[in-house]
């Protein structure tokens, strides 16, 4: 992006908001100029070729490719297939979300008056149309279908106790979570080491067990009903007792799934190899302290001391160094898991409300990045000592390097001054498309304040 972004005009003072016209004018249909065609949107499975799924004369605009338009005709047209009800255009469905969201903010009184909700409703369509930017998959799915009650968030964190009817609920919630498009996340720490005891004799299943089951409901419940997976995350702190188990949970379940596929079953993701084996939707996260930390920065001894949910009691002690070896040597082998940091708090806006136990880490490698020279960039496209917006300040880029079996880019920018310290670091798969973000909060206002006022 070569040109500076729109300056925002501010909201109007008192009651409802003003909107100004950027990519709009009075005289013309949001739509005109937008050249359109139509394709047979077809996906092929990628093993066998055979088709699974079709939609004939499908419309999409010039600037989308046949691929575009298998996955918007496969995963956000509404109705069934072969009906006058079926959606068979991008600019239905770009009708359907816009409409539902102008007429929400009609009905709140959002806007200063009717003609802000207009210049609202074009506006947005003329964004969503020419691509200037989109709505993560749960709007596509959800908003303005009849019969609906709309969940347009893209992921949920959940939480769960150490008790059967708390885990129930949990996997309740969970499913209608991902029936309805969007991911989930939870911290499983306060359940019960397998080390434990239980009140009426005999030993807990441990938060693993339980883990392997909601990944299973995961599996056979796709995104929004459709071809999709659904996106799960998993938390345990470093001090559970059975963190080492959890550090290696994957691992195991890929050597499974590698001896299946040697002997003759289908390695394809959906295939019988990986279906058959444990933890294949969640990503795996470990919370680690900000004393773990600095221990192992500053190369300082640190026992960590692995402590019962039940009692508090010390069950153990694990060296940080030897954690976080661990933790490495599985993530070099399989890519999980990552890391969760204690220093997410400095960014926690609602304190009143608890420490922030668990995120969702994952976005996609074209993300955008805010430039002070280029404007916005994809994260694969970040150069080494590149200036970037970090929400709060401008910083160079400093290291990018290549870790592990896949080439997994990291950027990591330090905030100049006497106190250098990483204000931003992104990690990204490429042919995942998987990037996990740590201390990244970007506010859009920041960056346009920041991008008008560069030197």
């Amino acid at each position: 992006m070569s040109s500076p972004l729109p300056k925002i005009k501010s909201f109007a003072k008192g009651p409802g908001t003003t909107v100004g016209r950027y990519f709009t004018d009075e005289t013309h249909d949001p739509y005109e100029g937008v050249v359109f065609r139509k394709v047979d949107a077809v996906i092929l499975d990628w093993e066998t070729k055979a088709e699974t799924f079709r939609q004939n004369e499908f419309e999409v605009t010039a600037e989308h490719t046949d691929t575009d338009a298998a996955v918007i005709a496969s995963r956000y047209a509404r109705g069934t297939l072969g009906t006058p009800e079926r959606e068979s255009s991008l600019r239905q469905i770009v009708n359907r979300v816009v409409g539902q969201i102008s007429d929400w903010g009609v009905k709140s009184r959002y806007f200063a008056s009717n003609k802000d909700a207009i210049v609202f409703h074009e506006e947005l369509t003329r964004i969503l149309i020419t691509r200037k930017a989109a709505f993560n998959s749960p709007v596509w799915f959800n908003l303005g279908v009849a019969g609906s009650k709309p969940q347009a968030s893209a992921c949920y964190c959940l939480s769960i106790d150490d008790t059967m009817e708390s885990i129930l609920d949990h996997c309740k919630v969970q499913g209608m979570v991902f029936k309805f498009g969007s991911g989930a996340g939870a911290n499983m720490s306060r359940i019960r080491s397998r080390r434990e005891h239980m009140s009426g004799g005999g030993r807990p299943s441990g938060p693993l067990s339980f883990m392997s089951g909601l990944d299973k409901f995961a599996g056979v419940i796709k995104s929004g009903g459709k071809t999709r997976r659904a996106a799960l995350l998993r938390v345990l702190d470093e001090d559970h007792p059975d963190i080492l188990d959890y550090v290696w949970c994957k691992v195991a379940e890929e050597k499974k799934a590698a001896a299946l596929i040697a002997g003759g079953f289908s390695g394809g993701f959906e295939g019988e190899a990986y279906s058959t084996v444990d933890y294949q939707n969640a990503n795996n996260t470990c919370k680690v302290s900000d004393r773990t930390m600095a221990a192992l920065k500053y190369g300082r001894e640190h026992e960590i001391q692995l402590r019962a949910i039940t009692t508090g009691k010390v069950l153990g002690t694990l060296p940080a160094k030897d954690l976080m070896e661990q933790i490495a040597d599985a993530a070099w082998q399989c890519g999980d898991p990552g890391l969760h940091f204690d220093s997410i708090e400095r960014a926690n806006k609602v304190p009143s409300l608890g420490k922030i136990w668990t995120s969702n880490p994952c976005a996609l490698t074209d993300m955008r990045l805010l430039s002070q020279s280029r404007g916005l960039v994809t994260i694969l496209d970040v150069n080494l000592n590149e200036m970037i917006w970090t929400g709060q300040s401008w910083a160079p880029v400093t290291k990018k390097a290549l870790t592990g079996v896949k080439p997994i880019h990291i950027y990591e920018a330090m905030r100049t001054g006497p106190q250098q310290m990483p204000v931003f670091s992104a990690g990204t798969i490429p042919d995942e498309d998987v990037a996990a973000i740590n201390d990244w909060h970007k506010m859009a206002a920041d960056a346009l304040s920041a991008w008008e006022n560069r030197s």
